[in-house]
């Protein structure tokens, strides 16, 4: 049976779970309930769901992406696997998969890959999957100026890189994450989203001017006055950069759905970790006026470095290689004045800029160290660096080791080394092996990047008529999931299973909530189950959105069988208007 929008008013008896709050995308109960009719199928909803036993065994192997250069930088060919010493948490692990890739070499022979057979005997992997490529500019840290130059340089390079099969995909954050530009293999549609990404108005302009402003009023006030103006700028950075790295992390995380290798070219003049370091050095101007004030102090008790790991961990779990392009330029005097003047600082306090150059670059550099990439930084010429990045990219060495028995949820640290010491290697720091629901709630937010469905349960979703309350609508939804898509096991006279739900939602302007996951367990007679065959059960939700249009990724996972759906909906709030079940356009294999 199918339930009608009036049926989604969640049962009165039932306790409801809160969502909370987060940049405005409201989200306010759910409450899962069984659509069923008379001596239809029941769900319980009990605290302590019945242990299910599949006889499912998992077998992860964990691969590691390795890049090996010899002194002059050039990438280093030919190696095998008796030449590398794999560690994990300083423990050496057996190499049981293992090829070498030399991808544009052998894209001119005709052939997918060159693979260098292992010492050990182990079997050669498959040929390399091309790359999956994401840009990502952040316009809340950069000026128009220095985007605009450094797009332009990233032109050949991502034409160069779809020609070889790399997909691309362009993204900019300003205070929202906006994909202007899908997964593609297209030109024409990378060139015009680089146009789209280069007309943003961005706001690093804004803030530096937000920041000029209050070291000018402070000027000539006594000190615990310039403290305060100083204090309120750092609180504003404080919030921005929350924001920043919580989008950032999100948008890394939403690439869980993609297969084989992904790079991340992450573009900004830099992400600060240390709010308002360069403007505390500025108030120590000696003369006694700060007193007993450190400015080193101050400033380390502002260090939001933790938010940078946070990023490293999750590209890591989703082995994302970071490549981040400090679009300033070169290093030099005029930079250090400017960054003196974006600090709010006296013309020529080189100290206090020379700590905002360490600040705002710090970050980039360990974007790229964590997760095995390599930082962009103090140089004009990007298109060249890309063109020694494009070597890199297509020349390198994948290892990898089984997990005998089941991982836990920790980060564990990695370490590769080469027994020739003349070369250099570069890797990942860890992993994280992610458990199964872990794994699927990162496929449903990632939905909301890939636009993409995958449904073989045959999950279906309806909407509400919305309902304003205040400034945000009340969206009801509804889950349907087809009872003979379930996957129950027998207990006496019983059928038992349960099933795992997720929703994730992001607003027009690209801001996405929590992800929320719930479980349902799901019991029925023998009887029940024999009549409930072509009948739905149903999950229910009420969504607050902003007017607009809200975009709702599913992941319903069946526990007993491993069958997972993934469905993609969206409707228009504010008038009415729905769209139910947006079947739209899977990524570009």
């Amino acid at each position: 049976m199918h339930a009608t929008p009036s049926a989604l008013a969640p049962p009165p008896h039932r306790p409801t779970i809160s969502w909370r709050a987060i940049l405005a995308l409201l989200l306010s109960t759910i409450t899962p309930f069984a659509l069923a009719a008379q001596q239809g199928p029941t769900q319980t909803a009990s605290s302590s769901p019945p242990a299910l036993f599949t006889g499912r065994v998992n077998v992860d192997v964990v691969n590691v992406e390795v890049f090996v250069s010899d002194a002059d930088g050039e990438p280093v060919v030919g190696l095998t696997a008796a030449d590398f010493e794999l560690l994990r948490d300083g423990k050496p692990m057996e190499i049981t998969n293992f090829y070498g890739a030399r991808r544009r070499a052998a894209a001119t022979a005709g052939s997918e890959a060159s693979a260098a057979p292992p010492a050990n005997g182990a079997p050669v992997a498959s040929p390399p999957q091309p790359i999956h490529l994401v840009v990502y500019v952040d316009h809340m840290n950069i000026r128009p100026a220095n985007r605009t130059r450094v797009l332009e340089n990233l032109r050949d390079f991502l034409t160069e890189r779809a020609s070889l099969g790399d997909a691309v995909m362009l993204v900019g954050y300003n205070r929202g994450v906006e994909v202007a530009t899908s997964f593609t293999r297209d030109t024409a549609s990378i060139l015009a989203g680089l146009d789209h990404l280069a007309s943003v108005a961005p706001r690093r302009t804004i803030t530096a001017i937000e920041r000029a402003q209050a070291m000018r009023q402070a000027r000539g006030a006594d000190f615990q006055t310039a403290l305060g103006a100083v204090q309120s700028v750092v609180q504003r950075q404080r919030r921005e950069l929350k924001l920043t790295t919580k989008a950032l992390r999100e948008t890394v995380r939403g690439l869980a759905g993609l297969p084989g290798r992904k790079a991340f070219f992450y573009i900004s003049d830099g992400l600060p970790t240390r709010p308002g370091e360069a403007l505390f050095h500025a108030l120590d101007r000696g003369g006694g006026q700060a007193g007993s004030f450190d400015p080193v102090r101050a400033a380390k008790r502002e260090d939001q470095s933790h938010l940078i790991k946070a990023i490293i961990r999750e590209a890591n779990s989703q082995q994302v290689t970071f490549y981040p392009i400090d679009a300033r330029g070169a290093a030099g005097a005029d930079r250090l004045n400017a960054a003196a003047g974006d600090s709010g600082n006296i013309a020529g306090n080189t100290l206090a800029a020379g700590f905002a150059e360490l600040n705002f670059q710090e970050p980039l550099m360990d974007l790229a160290a964590g997760t095995g990439g390599h930082a962009v930084l103090n140089t004009f010429a990007v298109d060249r660096v890309l063109g020694e990045t494009s070597r890199v990219l297509d020349s390198y060495y994948s290892l990898g080791f089984s997990l005998a028995e089941a991982d836990d949820d920790a980060f564990h640290k990695l370490e590769v080394k080469v027994r020739d010491r003349r070369y250099r290697v570069r890797h990942r720091s860890g992993y994280r092996n992610k458990s199964e629901v872990e794994r699927v709630g990162d496929r449903t937010l990632s939905a909301l990047f890939l636009d993409a469905n995958e449904n073989p349960l045959g999950i279906a979703m309806d909407f509400g008529a919305p309902e304003k309350k205040r400034k945000n609508f009340l969206l009801p939804i509804l889950i349907r999931i087809p009872f003979r898509s379930l996957t129950l096991l027998p207990r006496d006279d019983l059928r038992q299973g349960r099933l795992q739900i997720f929703l994730a939602v992001r607003d027009e302007a690209g801001r996405v909530a929590d992800l929320h996951q719930q479980p349902y367990p799901v019991s029925v007679t023998t009887a029940q189950a024999a009549q409930a065959a072509e009948q739905d059960i149903g999950y229910s939700a009420t969504l607050a959105v902003r007017p607009g249009l809200a975009v709702i990724s599913v992941g319903v996972w069946d526990e007993v069988s491993g069958e997972t759906s993934y469905l993609l909906g969206s409707t228009q709030v504010g008038n009415h208007r729905t769209r139910r079940n947006r079947q739209s356009p899977a990524v570009e294999p």
